[in-house]
């Protein structure tokens, strides 16, 4: 996936694992990614997908797969994964509420946010459950990035940049590592501020719902959403 790479090498590649292929054109044929007709090759798939999608979801394939190999922690492993694709699945849903043109890029880059945490799940289960610990614990971003770096070396966001920089994936949720913080609270004026306060905003709302989080901040995080998009309180009553 260097710069030189293109549709139909990539194709090429995918092709010749049979699992891969199958996920590629199930992902090609879902809601989410809404084909006009059913797609059945892979330089098909690819090319409605894009190259950013299909890096993406390779990425994602792997490290869920990991899952059975995960016995002692699978439950802590599960809810993860549960709250990435609802988050997934809000931030395409809100997509094609406004018009967002790729609403399946919502969907893959709200579930890649959490790839930092997954691999280290896979990697390390107690400390993953540690970081866990911070996030629940501690209110102010600040001190939770100070304990984060104390655990684990840097903020946990930053070792995300660095593992999706890695693997080679799309540049927008490169950038979402680097400035975690840089959502819009207003009307989203531009596309670039639309993906990034879609995600932020999606994932921050699913984390307050299924967390111990007060309503006021249940509350801050729907109106977020709401003033950036721009549409009525009623896809927000969840």
């Amino acid at each position: 996936m260097g710069p030189q790479s293109n549709a139909k090498t990539l194709a090429r590649v995918i092709s010749r694992d049979h699992g891969l292929t199958c996920k590629v054109l199930q992902v090609a044929n879902s809601i989410a990614y809404s084909p006009q007709q059913t797609i059945v090759s892979v330089p098909h798939a690819v090319s409605w997908l894009g190259l950013d999608t299909v890096r993406s979801l390779v990425a994602a394939a792997h490290l869920v797969e990991q899952l059975q190999h995960w016995p002692l922690r699978q439950q802590e492993f599960r809810t993860l994964i549960a709250r990435s694709l609802i988050a997934a699945t809000y931030a395409s849903e809100l997509g094609m509420a406004i018009g967002y043109p790729q609403p399946g890029q919502l969907f893959t880059g709200a579930l890649l946010y959490s790839i930092g945490d997954l691999a280290i799940a896979y990697q390390d289960p107690d400390l993953f459950l540690a970081l866990q610990a911070i996030s629940k614990t501690t209110k102010r971003p600040s001190e939770c990035v100070l304990q984060e770096t104390h655990l684990i070396g840097v903020p946990r966001l930053t070792l995300a940049q660095a593992l999706a920089h890695m693997w080679k994936l799309p540049d927008d949720l490169i950038e979402l590592f680097r400035h975690p913080e840089d959502q819009p609270i207003a009307h989203w004026q531009s596309r670039p501020h639309t993906y990034r306060g879609i995600l932020v905003g999606s994932i921050r709302l699913v984390e307050v719902l299924t967390g111990p989080a007060p309503r006021t901040a249940v509350a801050e995080a729907k109106k977020t959403l709401q003033l950036g998009s721009g549409l009525s309180s009623g896809p927000f009553r969840i």
